[in-house]
Order: structure tokens, then C-alpha cells, then sequence
């Protein structure tokens, strides 16, 4: 029955065409129409091959000179122009003969040279064609770096306009990162082991012309650690399962120290993966101690691995989104009153009501507090070196910086500026060179910090300094008192 269905409809495709086929002679139609292209990916050229010239005069098609060779040499048994159209008519739009002779259409277009009717590079991702004649076309998208198989289009034009879509589509990623004080962005600025939520997002491309869907999330961290059990995976806003245990599942993923991925099989077989739904994967990481400081940055990127030829397992690959991590440092010089290196101080490093870490000087003259976020941070000597005052007060360091909104050649950003206010008691705290504190290059804040021998006072009037200065002039001023009491006292015995 199935069988006898199938037939029917095939008798009926040729009876449909019989108007065409009946006569092909005439003169090639002068009528053109536009074609508009949906689903189109931006900087694809795209070649439209007309196969049949269409004849206004009689309502029927002819095979183009081009193509005569394609058909002669036998294809499906057809030789005549009434069987080739007959053919071509029975060819389902969406089916696997379609497909077939689409790409073998291409295929014998670009080895034997035959000239495109008309050429396109994609600007947006629904664009139009004017001003071609009408016909019988396969429409051949090929992307500028050539790493996915071309996926051809078969399509008639006979009207002033006609719609078809794209079957070649490049998944393609956006990646940001943010942490808990952040809007998602390019880049940021982090301490190391704080947490930072990295998100990825692409599109669930034309699948229409696959059995099965590969599609594989290829994320490459820099100096970071994965958080465990933080991967999260949605499709068109529905939460999808990611077995972490059986590597054999649809959707499966995996993370260490340097990578996160996860692998879908099947992309088609999964309810919510309807087409342009969007796929987001999140995930946790933190910088590790081998973080590098400053404008470097610490680079993670993402990319997509994918089905890209219907005709066979083969798999593409998408351009990468990149996000850069920036984190900064403190350092100390600790040093005598005549600019020595010093040894044997301790420091706590605080922000706000939090610790960072203390250091214990017993055998260092340079203290470094690295991998730091932006904020402003308490510097505070615990312990003097022996036979030297401990420093008055606390230092405060407010740190300042900014990232680029523009990117690099490369995709990632820049620190654009950096700054550090530098705070602290008169006399012992001094910038390390004439530019600031702040060096933006290496993201370091550097600072020389002075100790004085027991009884010595800071040379430009630490708080010390005041203090003395002021008791100093306060036992001045009684001294003064007294003198003139005496003498009003001596005046009056005489």
C-alpha cells in the first residue's frame, strides 16, 4: 500500500509538470526574480548555479548548457530534458535524494568551473538576492576559512520572490564571566580563590538536514581550578541532565584543573533543541597561585565542535569566545631610615573585616601580597625589627582599575587604567619611583615603608614627631610661665 502510495504521488508530480515537459523549446525566459535568504551566517559567500532555464513562452524548463554533461553521463538514468525534469520534480525537498543530488550538483559546478548566475556575501543573517533569472537553482554556501562542508540548497524560482533557508550553520559561542560584585562582561578583575561564574551561550543550529546532531562545548580555562559540581546546562530555557559519571550518556560532561566539556551525542534527539533555542552552559572557577598579575591577563576560552556534513560523521569547528581575568599585587620594601633593606617585620594585610594574610619578615626586607582584587586594603606592622620602633598607625591602600570596552585583534581586553591612594603615617611610607604607586604593566602597588631606630624620629614628622614636638612645646610653654611668675613675684618684693 505504501508502496502504491508512493507512486501515485510520484505520477502525480509528473502529471503536474506535464505542461513544461510536454514542449522545452522556446526562448529563455528574460523574467527575474529576488531570493531571500533566512538563517544566513555573516561572512559566507554564497553561489546560486542555475540547473534549468525557464521557458515563459510554453511554461516549461530546459537543462542549462552547463549541466547537459551532469546529466548525459547517466545521472539516475535520465537523459532526456522531459525524464531529467520528470526527475527533478519527484525529488522531495527535504529528503535524503535531495540532499544528494544537491551536494553532487555543487560538486560537478565547482569541478568543472561553471559560472554562478549570481554571487552573495553575507552581511546579516537574513539577506536577499536580486535580479535572478528564473529557473531551477542549487545555492552552494561556503564559509571564508573552508573548515565546515558546504550544505547545498535546491530550489525553484518562478515567481517574484521566493523564501528558502540556509542549511549551512556555524554554531557559534559567546562566553562572559562575572563574580559576585559583577554584571557579566569580557573581563574582569578577581582575587585568587574567588569564586567567578563563567557562562557560555550559542544557538541550536538548522538540524533539518541530519539523522543525528554532534555538539560538544570545548571550554579551556588559564590558571584557574573548575569548582566542582557547578556545570549547569540549559536548552531553550530547559534544564538538561549532564551525567558526570557515564561517559557513554547523550549528554555527558568532564572538568579539571584546565578544562570543562561537555558532550552531546545527540543534539536532535533532545526535546527542548528546537531551532535558534539557546544553549547555556555555566560553570564555577577560581584563580589558582599560578594566576599571572597585570595587563596580561589570564585568558579562558570556549568553543564549539559540531555535525557539519549531512553525508557524513564529520564535525566542524567555531570560532573561539575568549574572556580575560585580571588580578593585581601589593608590595612592600621595607627598609632603615637610610633607605637599607631591613629585615625582621611582620605585616597583616586586611580588607575591610577580612584577613588576607600575614607575613612573617623574620628573614625578608620585600613583602608581596599577590593575586588581589580591586578595594581598599588596611596595611599594619604587628612587629617592628629589633631595636626599631614599629610603625604608627596604618597604611590604607585603595586600589582603583578599569577594563576596556573596546576589544583586542585577538578578542580579549586591557586594564585601562590602574590606580592606587596610598595612606599612612608621615615619614615612613614613600612611593618606590616618580610615576606612583601603581604600575599598570605589572599590576603591582609598590611601596617603600621606613622603620627608625628606638629613640630617632622620621625626618619629615611622623606622627611621633607631633607627639614629642608637642609635649616638647607644651613643657616650653610652662617653662615660660614660670620665668614671668617669678619674676611678677620679685618685681613685687622690691
Amino acid at each position: 500500500m505504501k508502496k502504491l502510495a508512493k507512486i501515485i504521488a510520484m505520477t502525480l508530480a509528473v502529471l503536474m509538470l506535464a505542461a513544461m515537459t510536454a514542449v522545452t523549446c522556446g526562448a529563455v525566459s528574460t523574467a527575474t526574480g529576488t531570493v531571500t535568504v533566512k538563517q544566513a551566517v555573516v561572512d559566507e559567500n554564497l553561489k546560486f548555479y542555475r540547473v534549468l532555464d525557464y521557458v515563459d513562452t510554453t511554461d516549461s524548463y530546459k537543462v542549462t548548457s552547463d549541466f547537459e554533461t551532469f546529466f548525459d553521463d547517466g545521472k539516475g538514468g535520465y537523459k532526456t530534458n522531459d525524464e531529467i525534469i520528470a526527475y527533478l520534480a519527484g525529488v522531495e525537498s527535504d529528503s535524503a535524494a535531495a540532499r544528494d543530488l544537491g551536494r553532487e550538483l555543487g560538486e560537478f559546478a565547482d569541478t568543472n568551473d561553471v559560472d554562478a548566475a549570481a554571487t552573495k556575501t553575507v552581511d546579516a543573517d537574513t539577506c536577499t538576492v536580486p535580479g535572478l533569472p528564473y529557473g531551477y537553482y542549487v545555492m552552494a554556501p561556503e564559509l571564508p576559512d573552508n573548515t565546515d562542508a558546504v550544505v547545498y540548497s535546491l530550489f525553484k524560482l518562478d515567481r517574484a520572490t521566493v523564501t528558502i533557508s540556509n542549511k549551512l550553520i556555524v554554531p557559534t559561542p559567546e562566553k562572559t564571566v562575572s563574580d559576585s560584585d559583577e554584571t557579566p562582561a569580557k573581563s574582569n578583575i578577581a582575587a585568587i580563590g574567588e569564586e567567578m561564574t563563567f557562562t557560555v551561550t550559542g544557538k541550536v543550529p538548522n538540524m533539518s538536514e541530519y539523522a543525528t546532531y554532534y555538539f560538544e562545548i570545548a571550554d579551556k580555562m588559564t590558571n584557574m581550578a573548575y569548582v566542582a559540581d557547578s556545570m549547569t546546562l540549559t536548552i531553550g530555557g530547559t534544564k538538561v541532565d549532564i551525567s558526570t559519571t557515564d561517559n557513554t550518556a547523550n549528554v555527558y560532561g568532564e572538568a579539571s584543573d584546565n578544562s570543562v566539556n561537555v558532550r552531546i551525542t545527540n543534539l536532535k534527539s533532545i526535546a527542548a533543541a528546537t531551532y535558534d533555542a539557546e544553549i547555556k552552559l555555566t560553570y564555577k572557577a577560581k584563580l589558582t597561585n599560578s594566576a599571572v598579575i597585570g595587563n596580561a591577563g589570564n585568558i579562558n576560552e570556549v568553543k564549539f565542535v559540531y555535525s557539519n556534513d549531512p553525508a557524513t560523521t564529520g564535525t566542524g569547528k567555531s570560532p573561539t569566545s575568549k574572556t580575560k581575568t585580571f588580578t593585581l599585587g601589593i608590595t612592600v620594601n621595607k627598609t632603615d631610615s637610610a633607605d637599607n633593606a631591613l629585615t625582621g617585620s611582620k605585616w597583616l594585610l586586611e580588607k575591610g573585616n577580612d584577613r588576607v594574610a600575614e607575613i612573617d619578615g623574620a628573614d625578608l626586607s620585600t613583602f608581596n601580597w599577590s593575586r588581589l582584587d580591586i578595594g581598599t586594603y588596611t596595611l599594619t606592622e604587628t612587629k617592628a625589627p629589633d631595636n626599631y620602633t614599629k610603625m604608627e598607625g596604618a597604611i590604607t591602600i585603595e586600589i582603583e582599575a578599569s577594563v576596556s570596552d573596546q576589544a583586542d585583534p585577538d578578542g580579549t581586553y586591557t586594564l585601562t587604567t590602574y590606580k592606587a591612594t596610598v595612606t599612612g603615617p608621615q615619614g615612613y611610607v614613600t612611593q618606590t619611583n616618580a610615576n606612583g604607586y601603581a604600575n599598570i604593566d605589572t599590576g603591582i602597588t609598590s611601596l617603600n615603608v621606613k622603620n627608625f631606630p628606638k629613640g630617632a624620629l622620621p625626618s619629615t614628622g611622623g606622627v611621633g614627631l607631633y607627639v614629642i614636638l608637642g609635649l616638647a612645646g607644651a613643657a616650653f610653654a610652662g617653662m615660660v610661665v614660670v620665668i614671668i611668675i617669678k619674676k611678677r613675684m620679685s618685681a613685687k618684693e622690691k
